[in-house]
């Protein structure tokens, strides 16, 4: 006998039904120790904001390994627009209609450069976000695409770094798409971009200022990678009046069994108290494992909304 057909309404229901939470099951007590304890020993970390070289159009070959005497200097993280408006190139795009003198800028080809010694021990090229679509280069070398303001990505370049070194980043321009034979009137005429991609669409016009722009908007670093890797961490409150906290993580490690020991420290970020950290031993085999611990702070401060207290908090470093 053949099974009903389910309704896409049950059919929904059961896709987005809840799945696994980071609150489910219990988690190890591990004591908090006073103090900071022994400094964290974290993989190194070199950040390149800071001043880049931005010039427009023209190909790769003619920008990659070239004198850019066209450049102006671009605060990164920053969009096009802002660093224009630093260099003097455009007029403050927020007064009068000054807009209509900036928003060309946005639907070029630019290009941003960063040049920097050799960063030691570091693996990984690090992007947190670039609006709306790149393209990277290292030394020379090609690295890859990408597409979408909100999505962080990376490369490996370990094998590709010099002595000296030159990071190249080729913005492609806003996304255009002029909406032709619209039977909404609203929308006739109107670029709408926007819904190629994922950004701040009242950036195109209709609530605020009509400028579309691209940009570097988070910061780029190097980092150097342990054999272990954290993800997703995630703190819950279990009892404010104990201090009580659940702690996740996920913990992602070569192939085959593997041992480590995860370190943390507690301590006040906005007020003046005392500070705790622990160290915790966890294995695995393969792939990720996910460890949940249970944390007591002794004599907790306490985040309070307006008017019922202080907005205490405290930061936990993994």
């Amino acid at each position: 006998m053949n099974p009903l057909p389910q309704s896409l309404d049950q059919i929904d229901r059961d896709e987005f039904a809840p799945r696994h939470s980071p609150l489910d099951g219990p988690g190890q007590p591990i004591a908090l120790l006073p103090g900071d304890g022994n400094p964290l020993d974290t993989p190194g970390h070199i950040d390149l904001s800071g001043e880049w070289e931005m010039a427009a159009e023209m190909s790769p070959d003619e920008r990659l390994g070239s004198d850019w005497s066209d450049a102006i200097t671009a605060n990164v993280p920053c969009s096009v627009h802002t660093a224009l408006l630093e260099a003097g190139r455009i007029p403050d795009p927020y007064v009068g209609l000054n807009d209509e003198v900036a928003y060309p800028e946005g639907f070029r080809t630019w290009w941003l450069r960063r040049r920097f010694r050799h960063p030691g021990d570091a693996t990984h090229l690090c992007f947190q976000g670039v609006f709306d679509a790149c393209d990277v280069w290292l030394n020379g070398h090609h690295l890859g695409s990408h597409r979408g303001m909100f999505g962080e990505f990376e490369f490996p370049v370990d094998e590709l770094l010099l002595e000296d070194n030159e990071l190249v980043v080729r913005l492609q321009p806003a996304p255009f798409n002029l909406r032709e034979g619209e039977d909404w009137r609203f929308f006739k005429g109107m670029n709408l971009g926007w819904m190629d991609t994922t950004t701040f669409n009242n950036s195109y016009g209709w609530h605020y200022i009509n400028l579309p722009t691209v940009g570097i908007w988070r910061p780029v670093f190097l980092e150097a990678r342990s054999p272990l890797r954290l993800w997703n961490p995630f703190v819950a409150t279990l009892d404010t009046e104990a201090g009580k906290v659940l702690l996740t993580v996920q913990i992602e490690g070569p192939d085959g069994a593997w041992q480590g020991r995860l370190s943390g420290v507690v301590a006040p970020e906005n007020f003046a108290g005392r500070s705790f950290h622990f160290d915790h031993a966890v294995e695995g085999t393969g792939g990720t494992s996910e460890v949940r611990l249970e944390l007591t702070i002794p004599d907790p401060h306490l985040w309070w909304p307006v008017d019922h207290g202080d907005p205490d908090f405290y930061r936990l470093c993994l």
